[in-house]
């Protein structure tokens, strides 16, 4: 086993018995649907999956850090594939299309300022609508 600090399966301590910890991607919303999880671009240094709130997330692989949360469906999106040699996305989930995705901005995307009371209110509704949440 190598010493990649965002593999479950390393481990920094010897002896038989330790567990490594994973590395944990937070931010999305999985509760109704399973969602794809993959890893993006040239080095594959970011890992991107959908969510019930219908946004596309991504994260930097190592860290585990919040990078983009893009909406990208009205309802839900279940499925994230990445091109094998673009850096390209297709995205698809309740609505009846698929899109694309390719960076096109000139300036540094940041995090939408109010994220997380976003997932909250998601959340909450969810639980309302299906109370055995």
């Amino acid at each position: 086993m190598g010493s990649d600090p965002v593999s479950p399966a390393s481990s920094s301590s010897k002896g038989a018995g330790n567990i490594a910890e994973p590395q944990v991607y937070e931010g999305h919303i999985n509760r109704d649907t399973v969602k794809g999880v993959n890893f993006f671009g040239p080095n594959c240094e970011y890992v991107v999956s959908g969510s019930d709130c219908g946004h596309i997330f991504i994260w930097r692989k190592k860290g585990g850090q919040l990078l983009r949360a893009m909406e990208a469906d009205k309802d839900v999106v279940n499925c994230i594939e990445s091109h094998p040699h673009a850096t390209m996305l297709a995205s698809s989930g309740i609505e009846s299309d698929i899109k694309l995705w390719t960076p096109k901005s000139a300036e540094r995307a940041t995090l939408p300022v109010k994220v997380e009371p976003v997932q909250s209110l998601i959340l909450l509704i969810a639980c309302i609508m299906n109370p055995e949440i």
